[in-house]
């Protein structure tokens, strides 16, 4: 056990010495986080579901991805006997960061 903790500490010391930063021992996919539409569409439902509640975001299937400028905007869509909005989120497609969540009315 204490060999392991000066193990431990010794690796500590090493990357605080070659000041390696968390962010640069990161790989990231050629085509970002968020590669596609199927990927887009599984987070914002992720995002959406404890907000929102599931059952409201299953009823707005199909939802709809379509990226611009490295930006994914997902929404989900009205069904045609129902009134009220639906979900949108705009996440980002190289580290998949959610940049913004609304609900229209």
């Amino acid at each position: 056990m204490k060999i392991a903790v000066m193990m431990l500490l010794g690796m500590l010391c090493l990357a605080s010495c070659a000041k390696i930063t968390v962010t640069e021992m990161v790989w990231k996919p050629k085509g970002g986080f968020v590669p596609d539409e199927k990927t887009a569409i599984a987070i914002a439902v992720a995002v959406w579901n404890p907000i929102y509640g599931e059952k409201e975001i299953a009823d707005q299937k199909p939802y709809t991805a379509t990226l611009e400028d490295g930006l994914w905007r997902v929404e989900g869509t009205l069904p045609p006997d129902r009134l009220g909005g639906v979900a949108y989120a705009v996440l980002a497609k190289e580290d998949g960061k959610v940049l913004s969540v609304w609900h229209t009315q």
